[in-house]
């Protein structure tokens, strides 16, 4: 192949023996030496040109996987969110054909996951409610259902939903949520650092007009949203009462309460309504009472009771109770009995549509809910399912 070439110098210009790597005279980096092919035989300019074809393939395919891991590591999670926080609000809702052998209607039929917590489930059933937004918004604390369970027929009144409030206050999916519904009204009962959340409020929307109702007690403040929604409403019918000491009652009248305007007041199970509740009823002239739950005595001109032999007996009876007034089966919602945000979040916007709540319990329809369910499921045109994946698949609407 001939004798190797001195290396000269790019910088000084001296003359280096071959195989240098730098400069004898200035120390500089020489220039590397270049493999040269002229006079080498064809078996050997064939291997090198073959082991430079090799040496590129090795580089792109080198890329190529790790442009492939970096798509998978970073860019194929962010698709796939978009693609479920879709799923959520669209590809969920899927349609039941008729059977050919009977006469039953078409059937829609919505599953929505479970968020990360209440706060993000809560989210979600607003944006499936609520999607061009609402006038009204009502917060709660999320970790309190005695000072949470009457919201819901204010927050039926203002056309808007229920959202929950943690301890800390308002955290950035809950800011997003307000700013996406955009409301006029905002409610705040009895959350934590009301003022500060109030401000904040006040920099999300465009002149919103805040009211923080906060009483000393429950009992306290299920009268303050009495009053704020009488002010709202041109009358108030009739009252429903329920026990302070669980949710159940309360969430499974909701509906019913919100789309009657018919304020919820809080009384103790096993004694008489307190004085808060009583002078609640004097003030707003109330003649009429639902009491749902408990065996309390109220002194007025007709008073309705729905009670079972448990929680969740009592919930089947007030959904067969609020079917009789004004309440349609057509829209059902089935939401879990055992914590209070799930329902009562679904209660909000079921109060304006005027549909039916049925409470599972440990994720299973109870006997007496089940006994009303299929008893009505004839009539159910559209029916919810929240954060019950089990339960929906059981019936068949697992939403995939």
């Amino acid at each position: 192949m001939g004798k190797e070439k001195d290396i000269e110098c790019r910088h000084c210009g001296g003359t280096n023996p071959p195989g240098s790597a730098y400069c004898w005279y200035c120390g500089a980096r020489l220039p590397r030496l270049r493999l040269s092919l002229r006079g080498a035989s064809l078996p050997v300019r064939l291997g090198v040109q073959a082991f430079k074809w090799v040496i590129a393939l090795l580089v792109v395919a080198g890329i190529a996987y790790g442009l492939y891991h970096a798509a998978e590591r970073y860019l194929l999670p962010v698709f796939k969110e978009e693609q479920e926080e879709f799923q959520v609000v669209s590809t969920t809702a899927t349609t039941r054909p008729p059977s050919p052998t009977t006469t039953t209607l078409p059937r829609t039929e919505r599953v929505l996951p479970a968020g990360a917590d209440r706060y993000s489930t809560a989210i979600t059933i607003s944006r499936l409610a609520f999607p061009e937004g609402a006038p009204g918004l009502v917060l709660v604390p999320g970790d309190n259902y005695q000072q949470a369970m009457c919201s819901v027929p204010l927050a039926a009144a203002y056309a808007g939903p229920l959202l929950y409030l943690p301890p800390t206050g308002l955290r950035t999916d809950i800011k997003n949520e307000i700013k996406r519904l955009n409301p006029t009204q905002v409610f705040l009962i009895n959350v934590n650092r009301s003022k500060t959340v109030a401000t904040e409020i006040g920099e999300l929307l465009e002149k919103p007009t805040v009211t923080r109702l906060t009483g000393n007690d429950a009992y306290d403040t299920a009268v303050l949203i009495a009053q704020k929604l009488a002010e709202k409403v041109d009358t108030i019918a009739k009252a429903v009462i329920v026990p302070s000491d669980s949710f159940v009652e309360a969430a499974a009248v909701s509906p019913l309460a919100g789309a009657r305007h018919w304020p919820i007041l809080l009384t103790r199970r096993d004694s008489d309504p307190p004085s808060a509740t009583v002078q609640a009823l004097k003030d707003l002239k109330i003649a009429s009472a639902l009491v749902v739950g408990t065996r309390t005595k109220v002194e007025l001109v007709e008073v309705d009771t729905q009670i079972g032999a448990t929680s969740h007996q009592t919930a089947a009876l007030v959904a067969e109770y609020a079917a009789d007034n004004g309440l349609d089966f057509a829209h059902t919602c089935l939401a879990s009995g055992d914590e209070f945000p799930d329902p009562l979040a679904a209660a909000a916007y079921l109060a304006l549509e005027r549909g039916v709540l049925l409470l599972a319990r440990e994720g299973e329809l109870p006997a007496d809910t089940l006994t009303v369910f299929n008893a009505h499921a004839a009539e159910i045109r559209l029916l919810d399912i929240i954060a019950l994946p089990a339960l929906a698949k059981e019936l068949g609407a697992s939403g995939e």
